[in-house]
């Protein structure tokens, strides 16, 4: 059924949003693919049954190429990005030397199927094919010569290892060799009878064939010996290739989608999941990478990232036609075609489940009077019924076995079909019974059938044939002088009509069909159907791609880039939002009614006093949309709707001005501009930042920002290296000593006087003078110092030993730890970094501290050196407090703490090594060295 509800309300609304109806493919292309060749790792060409393909970006995405006549192809080849050849069936030979872009049928000889097509160089190309065909050209295509190599069956596949040495396939299971660049061939012993299909070498001597039946070959010596290698199937190899980079690591694909890998040069093949059930017909490896595609029936292209070991399926179709569909709404419908095919989507095409039928034939119109109430009509007579949205289906009989190709239902009881040799068939009862208006005894098929509201009917069909009749059975023929075929019939309104055929034809009616107006289409494809949204929007679908839109009931077309040369059959909407067309290898496109994309640019002041301003939308796309507007900080006058309002800015600060597109799809982005609104700028009351800065280095300075306000910096003996004409401002000083900054403000309103800031400018601290203090100490604490100098932090540092006090100041106690030669430094720093530093080597000696400490010591300690034992006396010292054994790094052996009373000590069982004897008495402390041996 047409969906003619659909135009009673939506008139005027689609005239105006035209622009922003699209077309979108939502299926894959279900064409039998047959060869793949990369050109480079962009760039690849496909060829296919009535396709070809082409890709750009790596294989992610593909399109179609013109082809120069309708042709099936089986074989494609490239000498460089621009210079390729396809080859088909029939003697197709088709050549490009631009890329692709364009291509030209080469006239050969021969009308046998060319099965394969192969560059040697730019001028050297070869052909081969069924029966035996054999040619090459060494003019680069211009000219062909025939070799006859005595060979009777299919040449299968040709390889050429090099420009002299080459190698052939046949369908007899044959192999030949040439070692003269083709011009004679001799046979070698394969030892099979069935086909092979394909040949590949990975050097001068290792080679590889596969062919029908699981056959897979093998030679290591040029082809002059092959050994049969087991495959574990019987499945029909097509073709075999091995990686560039990795000789070891090869592929063959065939049929059922079968898929061996082999990563040991054929000693075994392991079979791969290929993620399909179709045929594989080529493989190719992406240039010298891992990469690898593979392209089968049904139009699936296959990657594999790891050299073929797995699989990903890019893409596949449906390999049959669809010639009809019908959408009850925007997310439901149907589709019908070639081998009983029936699908249904409930989610806008998004998933199709399969409700094909069991029959041997194909269905040629497709109508539905409710979502699960529909009727299907195709060959010999078949019309068939569902009442459960396509569940199950009951057969009709209308007594015929004529080809039916239209129906037409107004309610679930009657309906009209219409077929072969002019049938013509009507039913009050919902297909049950059927009354023969035309028994299909004319010489011209019926095609198409549509009703307008009271009851007047019109059929189109072969030969330019227009039936109507005024609401009784009594069908009437209008002459229209033509001989095209038309095709099929669309009524708009309770008068209108508009119908379409072969060679661009189309024509209105505005009488019910009493009268005809051709309609320039500007096109001369065969246009197939026709559905309008309302009385001035339609379109038409034909072969090629052909998508035509009006929106002036077609007085003028419209043709829309579908970038596909494939075939469109049917057209059918679900509402005034969606639709969908459906054509040959299971093509499907969708439209949609798109809500703007794009809003526009705002142009207009943006930095202004409190004011009354224009603000214009720059939106090249305009036709068809409304303009939703909103003021932050302001209110709009005039113009909401439009493009151009009028606003009174109210209130200063940052504020903004916002629109939205809007059609009757919906809402589009927003678009916004930032516009600072200001007042008569005030005085600054401060500048931030220190006052004392350093030479040749940059300070950071900065006042209050204000929206709208620019900020005029000066710095006396400065310069400015960021900032200016912003509130933070960065300025490198030149001159010591006291300098001056300034800053004013000002904006669209006006400007102010300046502030000022006194800037000290000074500069990183000279060396201090000489370090002052011992150069030669023991292990004891002594003080040091330099001239100060006001400002100044002294860091002191030394290995030696470690800063008590006087960090940060001209004057460190250091405590000398360790014995050796140390360098004590003291560095300067102020604000502007570091000075120069001063050092002093100092020299830490252990004996040093000992004679200072000994000088009027009463102790005596023997024997010296010793065994272990030794004997301490103490005379004329005062009482003894304590005695220690302290090894050289300060750690105490042991303690002795004697009575008051005791002077003679005794100490046993020394190790061995030198060891410090310090006695502390009355007097002071000694300290002694003793040697134990």
């Amino acid at each position: 059924m047409k969906n003619h509800l659909l135009l009673i309300f939506f008139s005027m609304s689609l005239f105006q949003s035209a622009f922003s109806q699209s077309w979108q493919r939502i299926s894959d292309r279900g064409n039998e693919l047959t060869d793949i060749h990369w050109v480079n790792e962009d760039v690849a060409f496909a060829s296919g049954d009535q396709i070809m393909l082409k890709t750009t970006d790596g294989g992610d995405s593909w399109t179609e190429i013109s082809m120069p006549m309708e042709a099936s192809l089986l074989s494609v080849d490239f000498y460089d990005h621009e210079n390729g050849a396809m080859s088909g069936e029939n003697g197709v030979l088709l050549q490009t030397k631009d890329g692709g872009q364009s291509w030209k049928a080469v006239e050969l000889s021969s009308t046998e199927d060319l099965l394969t097509v192969k560059y040697l160089t730019k001028d050297n190309i070869w052909i081969a094919g069924t029966s035996g065909t054999l040619q090459y050209s060494s003019n680069g295509g211009d000219s062909w010569t025939s070799v006859e190599p005595g060979i009777t069956a299919d040449i299968s596949t040709l390889f050429f290892p090099s420009n002299d040495r080459g190698y052939l396939g046949t369908s007899s299971g044959a192999i030949y060799k040439t070692s003269d660049g083709g011009q004679t061939w001799q046979p070698l012993a394969s030892s099979i009878n069935t086909p092979i299909n394909d040949l590949c070498f990975t050097n001068d001597t290792t080679g590889y064939a596969v062919g029908d039946e699981g056959v897979i070959l093998k030679t290591i010596d040029a082809g002059d010996n092959w050994a049969f290698i087991q495959s574990g199937t019987n499945y029909d190899y097509k073709r075999v290739a091995f990686n560039r980079d990795s000789p070891d690591t090869g592929i063959i694909v065939g049929e059922a989608g079968t898929v061996l890998f082999t990563n040991n040069a054929g000693l075994t093949f392991a079979i791969r999941n290929s993620r399909t059930v179709e045929d594989i017909n080529n493989i190719a490896y992406k240039q010298s990478t891992n990469t690898v595609f593979a392209v089968a029936d049904a139009g699936t292209i296959l990657r594999s990232t790891n050299s073929g070991s797995s699989w990903t399926s890019l893409f596949t179709g449906n390999p049959k036609d669809f010639l009809a569909t019908d959408f009850v709404s925007d997310s439901r419908g149907y589709i019908a075609g070639k081998e009983a095919v029936i699908l249904r989507t409930t989610n806008s095409g998004n998933s199709f489940a399969d409700y094909s039928r069991p029959l041997t034939t194909d269905f040629h119109d497709i109508a539905f009077v409710s979502s699960a109430f529909g009727y299907v009509v195709g060959n010999d007579g078949t019309i068939l019924n569902t009442t459960n949205s396509g569940g199950s289906w009951t057969a009709l009989n209308p007594n015929t076995e004529k080809d039916l190709f239209g129906l037409y239902f107004s309610d679930a009881d009657t309906g009209y079909i219409v077929g072969e040799d002019g049938y013509l068939a009507k039913t009050e009862n919902r297909g049950i019974n059927w009354t023969t208006i035309n028994a299909g005894d004319k010489s011209f098929d019926f095609y198409d059938v549509d009703f307008f509201q009271d009851g007047s009917g019109i059929i189109v069909g072969e030969g330019g044939r227009v039936f109507r009749n005024s609401g009784a059975e009594d069908w009437q023929e209008v002459y229209l002088g033509i001989t095209s075929n038309l095709n099929g019939i669309f009524v708009i309104s309770e008068t209108s009509a508009v119908m379409v055929g072969d060679n661009g034809q189309a024509f209105l009616t505005e009488d019910q069909g009493g009268n005809w107006k051709q309609l320039n289409t500007h096109s001369t494809q065969h246009l197939r159907d026709v559905a309008f949204l309302d009385s001035l929007t339609g379109f038409i679908v034909g072969d090629e791609g052909m998508l035509l839109q009006t929106t002036d009931q077609g007085e003028t077309w419209r043709q829309v880039d579908t970038e596909t040369f494939q075939d469109f059959r049917a057209i059918s909407f679900g509402d005034v939002n969606t639709g969908y067309a459906v054509g040959e290898y299971g093509m499907i496109y969708q439209y949609s009614c798109e809500v703007p994309t794009f809003t526009g640019t705002i142009t207009g002041q943006d930095n202004i006093c409190l004011s009354q301003q224009i603000y214009t939308l720059e939106n090249e796309g305009s036709e068809g949309l409304t303009y939703e507007w909103r003021v932050d900080g302001g209110s709009i006058i005039e113009g909401q709707g439009s493009d151009r309002i009028v606003v009174q800015w109210e209130s200063p600060g940052r504020n903004g001005v916002l629109v939205k597109s809007q059609n009757v799809c919906g809402d589009g982005p927003t678009t916004a501009l930032e516009v600072t609104v200001s007042t008569t700028p005030e005085k600054i009351m401060e500048i931030t930042g220190n006052g004392v800065a350093c030479l040749k280095r940059v300070s950071n300075y900065e006042v209050d920002s204000i929206p709208g306000m620019e900020y005029i910096w000066t710095a006396n003996n400065g310069i400015i290296q960021s900032g200016q004409g912003t509130a933070h401002v960065a300025i490198e000083w030149e001159s010591e000593g006291q300098q001056q900054l300034s800053v004013f403000p000002k904006n669209a309103c006006g400007e102010t006087s300046a502030t000022n800031k006194a800037i000290t400018v000074t500069r990183a601290p000279a060396q201090p003078e000489t370090i002052m203090g011992l150069a030669q100490v023991g292990l004891e604490e002594q003080l040091y110092e330099v001239t100060a100098v006001d400002g100044i932090n002294y860091q002191w540092s030394t290995e030696g030993g470690s800063i008590i006090s006087g960090q940060g100041t001209h004057s460190a106690l250091v405590n000398w730890e360790r014995e050796g030669d140390f360098l004590l430094e003291v560095t300067p720093s102020n604000s502007c970094n570091e000075g120069a530093s001063q050092q002093l080597n100092v020299n830490v000696n252990l004996i040093t501290g000992i004679e200072k400490e000994a000088e009027n010591a009463q102790v005596k300690i023997y024997p010296n050196p010793s065994s272990g034992n030794i004997h301490i006396e103490v005379k004329g010292a005062g009482s003894v407090r304590e005695i220690r054994v302290v090894d050289p790094l300060g750690k105490y052996l042991r303690k002795i703490t004697p009575h008051h009373d005791i002077f003679d000590f005794y100490i046993e069982n020394l190790p061995a090594g030198l060891w410090l004897i310090e006695v502390e008495t009355a007097a002071g402390k000694t300290v002694d060295k003793v040697w134990i041996k």
